[in-house]
């Protein structure tokens, strides 16, 4: 599995670069100390910042949270700038793709580039399970906090899953594939 994880990350090395940066980024703000300043090594953390872990519970939230709001940002305007011209305007009809091939490979990288974005999206699992364990653990937040914290970190965790086992990859894929077959 890891070795499929490496390739993907490669596959989408544009948005996983750009994904260790930010999280590097959120690390120098949080001052949380960066142990390996490599982005693309060749291991579970590809893609990613290896770093201290956080001490505190917003640190833990916020270094999980702002590298993913930043991605899932990116990845809904690339895709969009991309899909809609493609999809739904009809860019890709054979009649458009002769006329115009320029503006075509560029909707092609557009997608290439929020998909990417959307395969890099979320934290580490060690991160994740180190923010839950901050935040709903035995001396965990209080029960407001809990509660409006719910939902994104949930997300965050089942994102961190899907990334981790390359569900994100073949689920973004898929959805390419379709949107050219259909």
């Amino acid at each position: 599995m890891r070795i499929l994880y490496i390739i993907t990350k490669f596959i989408t090395l544009p948005m996983a670069y750009l994904k260790s940066v930010w999280e590097h980024v959120a690390c120098v703000m949080l001052r949380l100390a960066v142990e390996h300043k490599e982005c693309l090594t060749m291991d579970e953390a590809c893609g990613h910042v290896e770093h201290k872990l956080a001490d505190k519970k917003a640190k833990a939230y916020f270094v999980c949270a702002i590298p993913s709001f930043i991605m899932t940002l990116a990845a809904v305007v690339l895709a969009a700038a991309g899909a809609i011209p493609l999809f739904y305007l009809g860019v890709c009809k054979g009649a458009a793709i002769s006329s115009r091939p320029g503006v075509f490979w560029l909707y092609v990288a557009f997608i290439y580039l929020g998909g990417s974005a959307l395969c890099n999206m979320f934290p580490m699992v060690e991160d994740v399970m180190q923010m839950r364990a901050m935040i709903y653990g035995k001396d965990g937040a209080n029960i407001f906090v809990k509660i409006i914290l719910f939902l994104p970190v949930l997300w965050l965790t089942i994102g961190a899953y899907l990334e981790k086992y390359c569900v994100t990859f073949l689920l973004t894929a898929g959805a390419v594939a379709a949107g050219f077959l259909l």
